[in-house]
């Protein structure tokens, strides 16, 4: 028996948990990778790790599926009166002047599935301008904040992967021309991998395999970094959340943020029609009487397939995973210290096997948990979910190849940009409608149609790619 007074410590918090197998090859370790393991298991919330690894080994401690589904209330923001519309678009301008809404973007992802070596923010989306996602949100906020004569906060949600090249990337770029109290940083939690049975995986014989603990963690790490009482501080009230992959999403919707407010909603989401049974997005459906969003991975094929009269799909609302959140009800669950629950996912993760070799299976060999920020969604005491275009706001990259790919979403944007100018200038098009040529439209220029129209002069003509901004093409 080893004497060794960090392995005493080590041993004594994991073994409680059952995962002392983590320790294995502890005699083999040099003092520099024994800390690092130290460091790794001392900052393991143990409790939360010993739940979700019993999760597994016992079927009965899983949460229960609860009622029927039933299809929710949804609201169309297209089909709004026009009286109704102006009242919302001046209580959520009235709420942006006032310096009560924060833009809460998640960001931890890396964009290795589309074959780029870094933060998925980094991505050039910009059709003409070739300008990173991160850039893009930003010139949006920027853009508002000028508009509404206020400095919106901007809260980003980083990874342990990439948090660093994410915070440097800002350094250069001088945040994007943001005040600097305007750009706060966050870390996402982290969570290890399992075996099927409950048992931590290594990635090597000093590390354990950590993965981020799933865009839920955005609310827990709001608490835990202090940034919800200081945004209670300043007088904030409303949360506009999106995440980084989608270049179509706006960071600041005065009519959403208005539509929130004026029907007293704790949580309000965006959805858009799902036409494609197979689309891998999750529905908002009701269960029990709650709203709630279940996931294409946990709806069953009988709701997933279901059709109402006329044919379109009985769950049709499908998530964009934009959401405005009341600051006190994010402060109420933190108060009552409700947790989201944790959703198991079988995946392939390289880790050593029994003999402490590093091996990659070809088939799922690990369990990872993540928690969802829509699974606050049941604890709200009042909701909203307005409809939207989906060629308007929804366009995430995903995937190197086949749908939601970057190709798409710079696409995605020309459309939506031409479709802008079409109201004011002839925008040639090809057989599919789409414009011949890329067009983008820099949201320093316009924030939107119908400052574009005020903007653009009407004997615009389109020769070639088009690139409307107070700034030259960047590089050029």
């Amino acid at each position: 028996m080893t004497t060794d007074p960090l392995h005493v410590e080590l041993s004594s918090l994991l073994k409680p948990v059952g995962q002392e197998h983590v320790l294995r090859w502890w005699a083999e370790l040099s003092p520099g990778e024994k800390e690092a393991l130290a460091v790794q298991v001392r900052g393991m919330d143990l409790a939360r790790v010993n739940r979700l690894a019993r999760s597994l080994r016992v079927e009965a401690e899983r949460a229960p599926r609860g009622g029927p589904l039933q299809p929710p209330p949804i609201r169309s923001l297209a089909a709004m009166d026009a009286v109704t519309r102006r009242a919302a678009r001046e209580e959520g301008e009235r709420a942006i002047r006032a310096g009560q809404v924060a833009c809460y973007m998640v960001a931890g992802g890396q964009a290795t599935r589309l074959g780029i070596d870094g933060p998925k923010g980094t991505v050039e989306v910009g059709p003409v301008s070739r300008k990173s996602l991160f850039r893009l949100h930003a010139e949006k906020i920027l853009a508002a904040s000028i508009r509404y004569s206020t400095e919106i906060p901007w809260l980003l949600l980083t990874s342990d992967a990439t948090d660093r090249e994410t915070r440097e990337f800002f350094e250069r770029e001088g945040n994007f021309g943001l005040g600097p109290a305007q750009v706060r940083f966050l870390l996402q939690g982290s969570l290890p991998a399992f075996t099927p049975d409950g048992r931590i995986l290594m990635k090597t014989r000093s590390e354990i395999f950590m993965g981020p603990d799933g865009h839920g963690g955005a609310i827990h790490a709001l608490s835990g970094s202090g940034l919800l009482d200081d945004l209670l501080k300043e007088g904030t009230d409303v949360l506009s959340y999106f995440q980084v992959d989608n270049p179509l999403a706006p960071p600041i919707d005065p009519v959403f943020i208005g539509l929130h407010r004026l029907e007293g909603a704790e949580v309000s989401s965006k959805v858009a029609e799902k036409t494609d049974p197979e689309e891998k997005v999750g529905v908002f459906a009701l269960r029990d009487g709650s709203l709630t969003v279940v996931e294409y991975t946990e709806i069953s094929d009988e709701d997933r397939l279901a059709r109402v009269e006329g044919g379109r799909l009985k769950f049709r609302g499908g998530n964009l995973a934009i959401h405005v959140m009341s600051l006190s009800f994010l402060d109420r669950l933190r108060e009552e210290g409700l947790s989201l629950p944790h959703h198991p996912a079988r995946k392939i993760v390289p880790a050593l096997d029994e003999a402490g070799r590093p091996t990659t299976p070809s088939e799922p060999n690990g369990v990872k948990f993540e928690s969802f920020i829509f699974d606050a969604i049941p604890l709200a005491r009042t909701s909203f979910v307005a409809e939207v275009v989906r060629e308007d706001e929804f366009q995430p990259i995903k995937n190197a190849a086949g749908k939601f790919t970057l190709e798409d979403a710079r696409q995605a944007l020309s459309r939506l940009h031409a479709r802008w100018l079409a109201g004011v200038v002839e925008v040639p098009s090809d057989a599919s409608g789409s414009p011949s040529q890329p067009v983008e439209i820099s949201p320093m220029y316009a924030l939107d149609e119908e400052e574009l129209r005020s903007r653009v002069p009407p004997d615009l003509q389109i020769e070639g790619p088009l690139y409307l901004s107070p700034e030259p093409v960047p590089g050029e």
